[in-house]
């Protein structure tokens, strides 16, 4: 009996290690953030996670991908109402500069923008859509250095993969 209770929590002791590892490591986060994000979406009164599994694999444009948690948290750090959020972010990487978009939610969890979007270079981040410039403390794209404007082909494919995203989820 003492060699199968020692045998059960070393099992068990092993589990948690191996658990312990991957979340370390980042793995088999894309299968519990998407869990995750498919249980808040499928209910009505809690608001999605600002989550990469946010993002749809499958977007408008190949190049958009799922922002990493540091992007989002660099940019919600701008946002100048308390208790907005974003979501269903995604990015465009291009050499030094990171095309980033994603939905405004406010405070109660509603929908304030679709979708605004800044640009970043090297950590340096820039409003560049209406919603983004009126919403964030961040200097305008469009001005020097960067003068990006808002129709920049670039732009406007993050803005959609960011709409596509919105209106999937």
């Amino acid at each position: 009996m003492h060699a199968l209770i020692t045998s059960v929590v070393s099992v068990f002791a092993l589990i948690v290690v191996v658990v312990l590892v991957s979340k370390a490591l980042g793995l088999g986060e894309q299968e519990s953030e998407s869990t995750s994000a498919h249980t808040t979406s499928s209910s009505a009164s809690a608001a999605p996670a600002t989550t990469p599994a946010n993002a749809p694999a499958s977007l408008s444009d190949p190049r958009c991908v799922p922002a990493s948690d540091n992007v989002v948290a660099q940019v919600q750090a701008g946002l100048t109402m308390d208790g907005y959020r974003l979501i269903n972010a995604t990015v465009i990487i291009e050499g030094r500069l990171t095309f980033f978009g994603a939905t405004t939610l406010d405070a109660s969890g509603q929908m304030e923008e679709r979708s605004d979007v800044w640009i970043l270079r090297d950590h340096v981040v820039y409003a560049s859509t209406g919603g983004a410039r009126s919403n964030s403390q961040f200097p305008k794209a469009s001005s020097s250095p960067l003068s990006i404007s808002p129709g920049d082909e670039r732009v406007r494919a993050v803005d959609a993969c960011v709409v596509d995203a919105t209106r999937r989820s």
